[in-house]
């Protein structure tokens, strides 16, 4: 089984300050562009929250439901601050990621794995506490929080340091902080991939070119 990974998507409506060209064009284009290649290489996509900017938009629902309904590509996610809100587990099925779950359209992760073949995938979305996994299989956790190789204008969580103390899992992918990095050590994975789209005009941003890996 190949999987493509993924972090931040932020996909929205909205059009931040700064940007010339439509985000919400963009972000969908994009978007295409990782299912098709799912699609093409016969692969699912694992991605590590903040799906959408916002919690709730009924106009970009549809618009989501529509593309993924399309492709119809198995997607595994955990859920990220703008996927939710307040942190709130109990208005999480209320939100536009809460909807795409409940109609099958993406698998929020959690302590519970998916199995697929001899892969399991646990997650632990913004906030949850990172599962322990059972021994015997290939064990990747997929994780939002603020976890990344060097400062980058928030406290954070050392990339290294994080994948040293999670010793029970051979790939990490991490969502949050909007850095792209990639660390391999003795056969294992940590790794984050970077936002999809560049919604700020920082220094990073402008030397930052989207994608993903698989």
């Amino acid at each position: 089984m190949k999987f493509i990974l993924i972090s931040d998507l932020h996909i929205s409506l909205e059009q931040p300050i700064g940007r010339l060209d439509n985000v919400a064009v963009i972000s969908f284009h994009k978007l295409n562009i990782v299912l098709e290649y799912a699609r093409k290489i016969n692969a699912v996509v694992v991605q590590a929250g903040d799906f959408v900017d916002k919690p709730r938009s009924w106009f970009l629902l549809p618009m989501l439901t529509s593309c993924l309904m399309k492709y119809k590509i198995p997607i595994y996610c955990v859920a990220g601050q703008h996927d939710v809100y307040m942190y709130n587990e109990e208005t999480k099925d209320n939100t536009t990621l809460g909807v795409l779950a409940k109609a099958g359209l993406v698998h929020i992760l959690n302590e519970h794995p998916v199995e697929i073949r001899n892969v399991r995938i646990y997650g632990a979305s913004h906030g949850q506490e990172i599962p322990v996994p059972d021994d015997g299989l290939v064990n990747i956790l997929v994780v939002h929080e603020p976890i990344a190789m060097e400062w980058a204008g928030v406290d954070y969580i050392d990339a290294e340091v994080f994948l040293k103390e999670h010793k029970e899992y051979d790939y990490i992918l991490c969502g949050d902080i909007h850095r792209k990095f990639l660390i391999q050590k003795n056969g294992r994975t940590i790794l984050n991939t970077g936002p999809m789209v560049r919604r700020s005009a920082t220094e990073y941003n402008f030397k930052h070119a989207p994608g993903f890996l698989f």
